[in-house]
């Protein structure tokens, strides 16, 4: 969810997101379950479950919103356009925001640019985001040793702006100067552009929609997949209440929720909301 809200702030290309959520379910792939669920705790460096195993029953609840939550989001990024020119404006204007404050008094003018590019059609804020990205660069030079924090930051506002400078190139990069529509077009409607010369997606653009729809859709899957919990060896039929959690190794659930009652398809309570709903279903 941090990623694709990232994803939203400008802060990062949708390609970068993808990579990053992909890469998270692969260790979610490594990682032991038991019947859907994950252990409370596991050792980083080998990702096998840690003693006691347990299982939470309203931290399985969280996890498996979370997960349904960003599944729903993966499927409307389809018909969303491929680049937000106000959210990538308003990402590099929070860079440049801790940047110019950490820098102090003695930041350098070149600074300013984020602001102006808020204002520029799609075509000519590309032309800006380039230019950006060298002036980036050049600040790198302008850092003191001492200046820890702000070449850090410089660092940082570079990767941004070269992350997105690559991303605009690779899905827009056949843009029309005179593209007329304020909104960029999706990647619905990229995927199924036939190239025609100039001024229309070209087979590389074309190709690298699919790609990162192949990309959506499998993450889609196994998001699904991940979320598949069962829940109802944590459902206490004497007390009509969720257990606490499960203690795997002695086959044992721990104490009863206050705060969870099904009663028949009405939910008391909350915290274990979507654990509820399932058991009721």
């Amino acid at each position: 969810m941090a990623t694709l809200t990232a994803r939203d702030f400008g802060y990062l290309p949708l390609e970068g997101a993808l990579t990053r959520i992909a890469s998270t379910l692969d260790t979610l792939d490594k990682l032991e379950h038991y019947r859907g669920h994950l252990y409370n705790w596991y050792d980083t460096r080998t990702l096998t479950p840690l003693a006691l195993r347990y299982i939470s029953s309203v931290d399985s609840d969280n996890m498996a919103g979370h997960l349904l939550t960003l599944h729903a989001a993966m499927r409307s990024l389809r018909d969303q356009p491929v680049f937000d020119a106000a959210q990538v404006v308003a990402g590099l204007d929070d860079t440049r925001r801790i940047l110019v404050r950490l820098w102090g008094r003695n930041a350098p003018t070149t600074l300013r640019h984020c602001t102006r590019a808020a204002s520029l059609s799609p075509t000519a804020l590309f032309g800006e985001l380039v230019h950006m990205r060298d002036l980036a660069s050049r600040l790198l030079n302008l850092c003191h040793a001492n200046e820890e924090q702000v070449q850090r930051w410089v660092e940082r506002l570079h990767q941004q702006l070269s992350a997105l400078c690559d991303a605009w190139s690779t899905l827009l990069g056949w843009l029309p100067v005179d593209w007329g529509d304020a909104r960029l077009p999706s990647f619905s409607w990229l995927a199924q552009a036939s190239p025609a010369g100039s001024g229309t997606p070209d087979a590389d653009t074309v190709h690298a929609v699919h790609a990162q729809l192949s990309l959506m859709a499998d993450i889609e899957q196994r998001l699904h997949q991940h979320a598949q919990m069962d829940f109802a060896f944590l459902y206490n039929v004497t007390t009509n209440r969720l257990s606490v959690g499960f203690r795997v190794e002695n086959n044992a659930p721990k104490g009863t929720s206050s705060r969870v009652t099904v009663e028949g398809n009405r939910i008391c309570g909350d915290g274990e909301f979507l654990a509820t709903c399932r058991l009721c279903c």
